[in-house]
């Protein structure tokens, strides 16, 4: 069961914040940057802008809503079993998309829902916080990447333009990266990273 809860996991298109310090040169890897989720999304085609979210620091490269991305790749063997687990047939379960599992694994587990919440609620930056990133031109989002990679608010605001842009667009790439193979949507797959930055 632990197997299924750690897909479950990783099927949830949100940023889970595990410990991972750039001091230890721990980047996160892109399994454990990105997953695939449509929970704040409804089954509706959304507009340009709500497929992308605004970039930080001047950052040319289109910063991807992941939350707005639907993983239209068929299940894996592992994904397939667990879909079997909540209650698909296995024939059923061959037929679906990453995005409708999610979807089905959020319906029948919305504490996972809550836990994400709390997850978010524990890098909501400071009043003091927010008002340097304002001037800085970091939007909260990012900044809630950024704790991925810094211990914490300090830290983050202790870095230089230049450092928290390189991460930012190393980010900003996996993102694309994702969901390009994840999505259709020629939102995604139209993007040129070389004409950027």
């Amino acid at each position: 069961m632990k197997k299924y809860l750690a897909i479950a996991l990783f099927l949830a298109l949100i940023i889970v914040f595990p410990s991972c310090s750039k001091n230890g040169d721990n980047k996160p890897s892109q399994s454990e940057t990105i997953s695939t989720t449509s929970s704040n999304i409804e089954d509706v085609d959304l507009n340009e802008e709500e497929k992308f979210l605004p970039s930080s620091l001047g950052i040319t490269i289109p910063n991807v809503n992941l939350g707005a991305v639907k993983d239209e790749r068929p299940l894996d063997e592992e994904e397939i079993e667990y879909a079997v687990q909540l209650g698909k047939t296995l024939e059923e379960a061959k037929k679906m998309t990453r995005y409708e599992l999610v979807e089905l694994d959020n319906r029948l587990h919305p504490e996972n829902k809550e836990k994400e919440k709390e997850n978010t609620e524990k890098f909501t930056p400071s009043a003091e916080e927010l008002k340097t990133l304002e001037e800085r031109n970091i939007t909260v989002d990012d900044f809630q990447y950024l704790h991925k990679l810094y211990s914490d608010g300090k830290t983050i605001l202790e870095q230089s333009d230049e450092t928290l842009a390189k991460d930012l667009k190393e980010w900003y790439i996996s993102k694309i990266e994702f969901a390009k193979a994840a999505s259709t949507d020629p939102a995604y797959s139209e993007i040129d990273i070389s004409q950027n930055d």
